[in-house]
C-alpha cells in the first residue's frame, strides 16, 4: 500500500520544508533592495547550493549512521536557526556581505539534508512497483511548498517587511519538526554491511547519467529562482508569484494524473519528452512582458518536471538495497544543487552582461543537450 499514514506525515513534513525553500525565491528581491547586483544576486544565491553540494558525502553517511528521523530533525532545526539569523542583516549589503554568504551557506546544508533525509525515508517506505508514482507523490509536496513559499512571501514582504518575511521563514520548518517526532525510523544502520564509496557510487553509469540530467535541471531552476523575479520587475510586471503557481501547479497535476504512466510505459520513453518540454517551458519566458505569459511558461515548465525529476529518481534507485539509497539520493539531490548553484553563477554573469533573456535562453538550450546525453547513453537494465 502507497498511501500509509507514514507516507502522509513524511510529505506533509517535507511540504514544510519546501515553503522555506520557496520563500526565499523571492530573497533576490532583499538583495537588490540593498543594493545588490545582478552578479551579487548570483553569488549569494549559488553559496546555498554550493555548500549543500559540498557536504552530501557526509550526509550520506549521517543519514545512514543517524537515521533518516534524526537526520531530518536536526536539519529542521538548522534551517530554523539559519532563517531567523537573516534578521541581523540591516544597512547596506556591503556592510553584511560575508556573514550573510555564511548564513546562506549554513542554510543550504540544512536544506541539504532535509531533503536527502526526506527522499531516503520516502524511498524505504514506497512499494518497489509503485516507485515512480509514490516518488512523484512525495515531490508534489515539495512542489507545492515552492508555490506556495513565494505567494505567503510577497504578501508579507508588502504588507510587513522583510523581518516578518524572515520570522515566517522560520516558522515553517518548525511546524515540520514537530509533526516528524511521532513518526518510527525507517532503518537501522548495520555496521557489518559494507556500501560502496561516495565516488565509486558516483562513477556507475547509471548514475552519472542521472546525475548529469539532474544537474542541467538544477541550471533550469536556478534561473527561474534567482531570476525570474528580477526580469519581471525590469518589464513592469507586478506580480512574479503566479509563475510559481503556474509552475508548481502544473507539476502537482501531472503527478496526480499521470504519476503512474513512467510505471508502465518505462522512464526510457517519458524522460527525452519531458526534457524538451522543460527547455521550451524556459525559452518562452525570452518572450515574456505581461503575467498570463509568464504563467503560460510556467505550466509548460513544470508540466515536464512533474514527470521528469520522478523518473530520474527512480532510474537512481531501482534495485538498490536500503543502505545505497542514502547515497545514491545524496548524490542526485547533490547534482540538482550542483546546478543551481553554477547556473546562479554562471547566469548570473550572463545576466550581468547580456541581460535577463539570454538567462533564460542559454538554460532552456541546456535541456536540449540533456536529450542527447540520454539518448546515447550506455544501455542497461537499470537504465
Amino acid at each position: 500500500m502507497l498511501l500509509t499514514r507514514r507516507f502522509i506525515a513524511i510529505t506533509v513534513v517535507n511540504f514544510f520544508a519546501a515553503c522555506n525553500v520557496g520563500v526565499f525565491y523571492l530573497f533576490p528581491l532583499f538583495l537588490a533592495d540593498r543594493g545588490g547586483t545582478s552578479a551579487d544576486i548570483g553569488y549569494i544565491m549559488g553559496v546555498f547550493p554550493l555548500a549543500s553540494v559540498l557536504s552530501r558525502p557526509m550526509m550520506s553517511e549521517l543519514i545512514n549512521r543517524l537515521g533518516r528521523k534524526r537526520s531530518y530533525a536536526l536539519a529542521s532545526l538548522i534551517m530554523i536557526t539559519a532563517s531567523l539569523a537573516y534578521l541581523a542583516f540591516t544597512g547596506g549589503l556591503g556592510d553584511f556581505y560575508l556573514p550573510l554568504l555564511l548564513v546562506r551557506a549554513i542554510h543550504g546544508v540544512s536544506a541539504g539534508l532535509t531533503f536527502t533525509a526526506g527522499f531516503t525515508y520516502a524511498a524505504d517506505i514506497i512499494p518497489e512497483n509503485r516507485m515512480n508514482e509514490g516518488m512523484g507523490l512525495f515531490g508534489t509536496s515539495g512542489l507545492l511548498g515552492f508555490a506556495i513559499g513565494p505567494v505567503m512571501a510577497e504578501i508579507i514582504i508588502r504588507h510587513l517587511g522583510f523581518p516578518a518575511y524572515f520570522l515566517f521563514a522560520a516558522i515553517l520548518p518548525a511546524i515540520g519538526v514537530l509533526l516528524l517526532f511521532p513518526l518510527p525510523e525507517t532503518y537501522v544502520h548495520d555496521r557489518s554491511q559494507k556500501g560502496g564509496a561516495f565516488l565509486a557510487v558516483l562513477r556507475q553509469s547509471k548514475i552519472t547519467i542521472v546525475s548529469v540530467l539532474v544537474l542541467i535541471m538544477g541550471i533550469g531552476v536556478a534561473s527561474t529562482s534567482g531570476f525570474v523575479s528580477l526580469l519581471a520587475q525590469s518589464r513592469g510586471i507586478l506580480l512574479v508569484s503566479p509563475y510559481f503557481l503556474a509552475y508548481s501547479g502544473a507539476a502537482v497535476a501531472m503527478r496526480l494524473l499521470g504519476g503512474r504512466l513512467a510505471d508502465i510505459v518505462g522512464e526510457s520513453r517519458v524522460v527525452p519528452p519531458a526534457l524538451v518540454v522543460c527547455g521550451i517551458g524556459l525559452i518562452l519566458l525570452v518572450f515574456a512582458n505581461a503575467v498570463q505569459y509568464l504563467v503560460l511558461a510556467g505550466l509548460i515548465s513544470g508540466a515536464a518536471h512533474g514527470l521528469l525529476f520522478p523518473c530520474l529518481n527512480t532510474i537512481a534507485i531501482r534495485r538498490e538495497t536500503a543502505g545505497q539509497r542514502a547515497k545514491i539520493l545524496a548524490i542526485v539531490t547533490g547534482s540538482f544543487d550542483a546546478g543551481v548553484f553554477g547556473g546562479s553563477i554562471g547566469l548570473g554573469q550572463v545576466g550581468k552582461y547580456l541581460g535577463f533573456p539570454a538567462i533564460f535562453l542559454i538554460a532552456g538550450l541546456t535541456f536540449f543537450l540533456g536529450v542527447g546525453i540520454f539518448l546515447v547513453r550506455p544501455r542497461g537494465r537499470s537504465t
